[in-house]
């Protein structure tokens, strides 16, 4: 029989003491290991995402960028929004945008984005200035119709575009092209063709309607233009008016001189009479209301100023008698009206119809001054393309912490978004309520704009690249414009014209200042149709004279 001595007892727990403390650290240790291995990995994905997330928030940011900046565009400013010492702050980013004039028009778009650590910068081509009507070039709202013979002509490089947003019509033509451009008819329209007609470009449908602003008359001071008429030679503006009437008789010559725009009710030029144009010094805009008649044997001139410097509205909805000679160049708006080109007329420029017709050989010519601006229209800014670009070379955006904790570093206080276009002053010339010219020179939200019955320029003052300047200052108002009366309205007065209630004497033919000193009141007194025919029927004189209330700025105090 074996005996185990107490001393064996003793030592062999000792010799195993341990063992399993030692396997439970080394199972701790791997897990331990492994857990911290696991908070590496998520806290990089989590990373990785932030900044995934951060990056596409820093492109976001830049593309706000850009819409601030091509607003500022729109709004006639350089483009550029802060600059990358002091950018701008917007939501929980910042931004700079740099401007950069190109060729054409053009300019160059860069914005910078910056959210936490992540930036991102986008490069924008827009063409500053488009005319939304110019750009459709020979535009009928509902056909264009050329007859046998007729051409429309390129403008140097420039295509000529007929466009429509219903059918375009061409009829047979002997040789040549009948079009140097191209045809773009509504998005249901047809293009007729007829035997010989050609078109260099090419044809093609509309994807979508052509949409066209609203033209309102503006609001200007009231005065009578007749009594200030000589018998043959007579010069309007420069100035603003607004005025019932401007007839002109037959050998009658009357200028009118930019900058100038004139508001008509009617505007009648006779067999013989003359209308010449010198807008060297400024643009001229005609808008006529209710009656436009150019008679057979009636000429237009062009004496000076460029395409984009003179523009005709007709805001009526009666047959127009368009039978001028001459020269035209400029834009022509009459949404609706349908309108007729004859061959005694050398046109180049723009139009906007209703429905346009050229009848047989006529020639006009297109403009590529006109596709960027006509006067009287604001002109919209439109983007050519667009892509990522390099970020540039900043010092913002080499530092290792949030740009937010790096400008508070440097004691750089970032600026608005809201603010932050490099004009913050504007130069305003505008119209008071007395007809008055008043100039204003400061901050927009500073100024009362209640007190302008409309602005004739403005101007962005450019921090960054220099002072803007306005034209050269107006000139007074007219002799001929009397200030506008505070107890009536020009409502009331254009709803008593042809009655004589705006003539001294009450007869609506002789007195003191109306057309007694005339020689043409003899052609009136005779039974015009304007004096006579109208008083007789007063259901004529309300739809001559009651405007449309979307179509003409009421000239009220209660407006």
């Amino acid at each position: 029989m074996q005996h185990t001595s107490f001393r064996a007892l003793q030592r062999a727990p000792k010799a195993r003491r341990g063992g399993a403390l030692i396997a439970s650290l080394i199972v701790a240790t791997l897990l331990a290991g492994l857990g911290a291995g696991l908070v590496q990995v998520q806290t990089a994905i989590t990373r990785r995402q932030m900044s995934a997330i951060d990056q596409t928030r820093a492109m976001y940011m830049a593309e706000a960028g850009l819409a601030e900046a091509f607003l500022a565009l729109a709004q006639g400013k350089s483009g550029a929004i802060a600059d990358a010492a002091q950018p701008a702050e917007l939501g929980g980013g910042l931004f700079w945008v740099e401007a950069t004039e190109g060729a054409d028009g053009q300019v160059l778009l860069r914005c910078t984005g910056m959210v936490e650590r992540a930036h991102a910068t986008l490069e924008s081509v827009v063409e500053r200035s488009v005319s939304p009507f110019g750009r459709l070039g020979f535009f009928g709202l509902e056909e264009v119709v050329l007859r046998k013979g007729a051409r429309i002509l390129a403008d140097r490089n420039q295509p000529a575009l007929v466009r429509s947003n219903g059918d375009v019509s061409l009829a047979p033509s002997m040789g040549g092209s009948l079009i140097e451009g191209r045809i773009i008819a509504g998005t249901n329209g047809l293009i007729a063709m007829g035997p010989g007609s050609s078109v260099s470009t090419g044809m093609e449908q509309a994807r979508r309607a052509a949409v066209l602003p609203e033209i309102l008359v503006p609001s200007l001071p009231l005065g009578d233009l007749q009594q200030a008429l000589q018998p043959e030679r007579a010069n309007i503006g420069p100035g603003g008016l607004d005025a019932e009437e401007l007839e002109v008789d037959g050998g009658q010559e009357v200028r009118l001189i930019g900058p100038l725009v004139l508001a008509l009710d009617a505007l009648e030029v006779n067999d013989g009479g003359s209308i010449l144009i010198d807008a060297s010094a400024g643009p001229v805009i005609l808008h006529v209301r209710d009656e436009l008649t150019m008679e057979e044997g009636s000429i237009w001139q062009h004496e000076a100023g460029t395409i984009s410097d003179v523009s005709l509205f007709f805001h009526g909805t009666d047959a127009v008698d368009w039978k001028v000679k001459g020269v035209f160049r400029g834009a022509i708006v009459a949404l609706e009206q349908d309108w007729t080109l004859t061959g005694e007329l050398d046109f180049q420029g723009s139009i906007a119809v209703k429905s346009l017709e050229l009848l047989a050989d006529v020639q006009v010519r297109g403009s590529e001054e006109a596709t960027k601006l006509i006067a009287g229209v604001p002109s919209v800014p439109t983007l050519v393309a667009w892509q990522f670009s390099d970020a540039p070379d900043a010092e913002i955006l080499d530092c290792l912490t949030d740009p937010k904790h790096w400008l508070k570093q440097h004691k750089i206080e970032p600026v608005k978004g809201s603010s932050a276009a490099a004009e913050s002053e504007v130069s305003l010339q505008y119209v008071t309520e007395d007809g008055a010219i008043g100039v204003y020179q400061g901050l927009p939200s500073e100024f009362d704009f209640s007190k302008a019955s409309s602005v004739v320029q403005q101007v962005w003052m450019d921090g960054l690249i220099g002072e803007g300047q306005l034209g050269p200052p107006p000139a007074p108002l007219p002799s001929y414009a009397s200030p506008v009366d505070k107890s009536s309205s020009g409502k009331n007065r254009r709803k008593n014209k042809g009655h004589g209630s705006h003539k001294k004497g009450g007869d609506g033919h002789k007195g003191q200042n109306g057309h007694g000193a005339n020689p043409k009141n003899k052609h009136k007194q005779a039974g015009s149709k304007k004096q006579h025919g109208q008083n007789a029927n007063h259901k004529d004189s309300k739809k001559k004279h009651g405007h449309k209330d979307h179509k003409v700025n009421k000239h009220s105090n209660d407006d």
